[in-house]
């Protein structure tokens, strides 16, 4: 019985020391974290350094909100017609894509040299030089600052590099398509490549017209515009389809001379040329979006070329409210 006892009294005079050390350690309230500041006579017996959690560790149980890291993008690349493939996908920061360097360069014909101590990107393509810095927001085209607001960055052992600012700078045009996340890039040597001379046979309508190429009749279908019907087999004529239709017949009489530009799709699913067609170093296409005789339609990647300066030229004829911008609710 006394063996009991003594036992007893062990364990309870146990107890009341873990109790009187737990309130050393915990001495107050817990903050809104869950936590508080270890005291003096805390650190003193050696229960505790600073501040911590009543999870038994000195540190939190539920991370604080922290800033996302850059997400991998679901959005697709073509460059001059040809859909890119990453081993790193291109990453999305602020607003800006960023794509492997190597790549992006290469692609658009430019050289690379990289030096991993100094970490800094060198690239040239005819007569332009670029130097970008990791990290930093003043790279340099020919010796001159050109500011970017997100910087190249290195990702998974990759180098990126931001996709408009590269593109543009060597000269390239770089469109956006929100609706399906296509980023469209074409270099000046493409667009040069796709033109052709050709001699106008006939004036359809406002958007189509009969050329002859290498001695061939095509039947081109101008892109990225839609004029009024005048020549549909069920709609009847429409405003300012007429206005449009002469438009084009005064710009482009038959065996006038013309320059054709194609896109990176040739060919509609009706077998006619999809194009831009030059009179007199004026695009048609333009021109009409000017009058206030087209609207911008059509737009289907990848021939979004120039999809950008034409909703701009659409959207001055709007406030002009010229042409079928005149029509009300149209």
């Amino acid at each position: 019985m006394k063996v009991k006892s003594i036992i007893i009294a062990v364990i309870a005079s146990f107890s009341l020391f873990i109790s009187s050390q737990s309130a050393l350690a915990h001495p107050g309230r817990l903050d809104a974290k869950g936590g508080h500041n270890c005291s003096e006579q805390s650190k003193a017996a050696g229960l505790c350094t600073g501040y911590h959690y009543h999870n038994g560790t000195e540190t939190s149980p539920t991370p604080f909100p922290v800033a996302p890291a850059p997400k991998n993008s679901a959005v697709a690349v073509y460059i001059n017609g040809t859909k890119q493939s990453y081993d790193q996908p291109p990453v999305i920061e602020n607003g800006r894509t960023l794509v492997p360097m190597r790549g992006i360069f290469e692609s658009l014909g430019a050289t690379v040299d990289w030096d991993p101590q100094s970490k800094i990107v060198k690239a040239g393509h005819t007569g332009t030089t670029i130097v970008l810095k990791i990290g930093s927001k003043t790279p340099t085209v020919n010796g001159k600052v050109v500011p970017i607001d997100v910087p190249a960055k290195i990702t998974n052992g990759r180098t990126l590099v931001p996709l408009r600012f590269v593109g543009e700078a060597l000269g390239a045009s770089v469109n956006y398509d929100s609706a399906t996340k296509t980023i469209t890039i074409a270099s000046k040597v493409t667009a040069a490549y796709h033109q052709l001379d050709g001699v106008v046979t006939k004036v359809v309508d406002g958007d189509t017209v009969k050329v002859s190429l290498n001695g061939k009749e095509e039947t081109i279908r101008l892109l990225l515009i839609d004029t009024p019907e005048t020549v549909h087999p069920t709609k009847p004529v429409e405003p300012f389809g007429k206005e449009a239709s002469d438009f084009a017949k005064q710009l482009m009489p038959p065996g006038k001379a013309v320059k054709v530009e194609l896109d990176v799709s040739e060919r509609d699913k009706y077998g006619r040329l999809l194009a831009y067609v030059y009179a007199d170093g004026r695009m048609v296409n333009e021109l009409l979006l000017e009058k206030g005789l087209a609207r911008v339609a059509y737009v289907y990647v990848p021939n979004t070329r120039y999809v950008d300066q034409f909703r701009e030229i659409q959207t001055k004829a709007q406030k002009q409210q010229i042409g079928i911008w005149s029509l009300e609710n149209y």
